[in-house]
């Protein structure tokens, strides 16, 4: 499981003064479906840093999402798909913690 790092304080001893204004939030279903967009926007892109990798095959792969907590499962044809995946993931805000439990088909 990977989880995501949280910012903490400096030890230096300052206090931080908290935002005024609290930071934007959303439900479950919001994220489930911000990352469903990226992953399907993604799909039709083939990366121009992967030149190896034509496009993002998700077809197999399910998504739910528990307070922040995204689970992914499924099955992808290579290993850096399924690396992607968590990478396009894990830059949705909102996502607190990621359980890649993607399997790679042999």
């Amino acid at each position: 499981m990977r989880r995501r790092k949280s910012s903490a304080a400096s030890g230096s001893g300052e206090s931080r003064t908290a935002p005024t204004t609290a930071p934007m939030t959303c439900s479950d279903t919001q994220l489930q479906d911000e990352i469903r967009r990226r992953l399907a926007e993604c799909a039709r892109t083939p990366d121009p840093h992967e030149a190896t990798l034509e496009h993002l095959d998700t077809r197999n792969v399910d998504i739910c999402v528990e307070g922040g907590k995204v689970i992914l499962t499924g099955t992808v044809a290579e290993r850096r798909m399924k690396h992607r995946i968590e990478e396009l993931v894990d830059a949705c805000p909102g996502v607190q913690d990621i359980d890649n439990q993607i399997r790679v088909q042999v």
